[in-house]
């Protein structure tokens, strides 16, 4: 049975204010204790390990507020990003028009480098007459190149599927040959051989100590 790590992919979790990313992400940990959330301020970090295509995953999962004078200090947690979930409420159309921003802050962020991109509907079970149309989400996430889902965090409608299929999709673009570098990927197979490199070159003669800070 498997139970060695293989990748870590940092996920980060954007949209506007109030609409329920923390609860989305709340839901994905932790099913059995789901309890309300607060507003996120500034940045909140949770990990899970899950199975894709026979590896296991660990997703460092980034929740960021969405408010307005939290975003120049976020911003920076963008950086280094394997996977990002854009949000959204479905009866919100201010903040489905904001979705695009996300998307060209995140990738402006990492240049250079490619992060897959989710763009994640949430509060299905409460549309109204105005809400965005599966027609509207599809044309953006072909104008934009990203996949999407529509979901419900009080239903618990596709709580998993985002995270699950953004992992699928990193997995297949390694797969695919493309170096865990140009994905923000760590490999823990490369942090266990700097390990060795370090151990094999400095321990021979540095002094012995209790502990080591690597």
């Amino acid at each position: 049975m498997m139970s060695v790590i293989s990748y870590i992919f940092k996920i980060i979790v954007v949209g506007s204010h109030s609409t329920g990313k923390t609860t989305l992400v709340n839901r994905f940990i932790d099913k059995e204790n789901f309890q309300n959330c607060e507003t996120t301020i500034g940045v909140e970090f949770c990990t899970k390990t899950i199975n894709v295509k026979n590896k296991l995953i660990k997703l460092q999962i980034w929740d960021t507020a969405g408010q307005e004078r939290f975003r120049s200090i976020i911003k920076s947690y963008y950086r280094g990003a394997s996977g990002a979930l854009v949000c959204f409420d479905i009866n919100n159309r201010n903040e489905f028009l904001e979705v695009p921003d996300w998307i060209e802050k995140i990738r402006k962020l990492n240049i250079n480098k490619e992060v897959e991109i989710m763009v994640v509907a949430t509060k299905v079970d409460s549309k109204k007459e105005n809400h965005v149309t599966f027609e509207e989400l599809k044309n953006l996430s072909e104008e934009y190149n990203v996949n999407f889902f529509e979901v419900s965090s009080y239903k618990f409608i596709n709580i998993d599927e985002p995270f699950i299929k953004l992992s699928n999709k990193i997995i297949d673009k390694l797969n695919n040959n493309i170096h865990y570098n140009k994905l923000n990927v760590k490999s823990i197979f490369e942090y266990e051989d700097k390990l060795l490199e370090h151990h094999y070159r400095y321990d021979s003669y540095l002094p012995r100590r209790c502990c080591t800070i690597l």
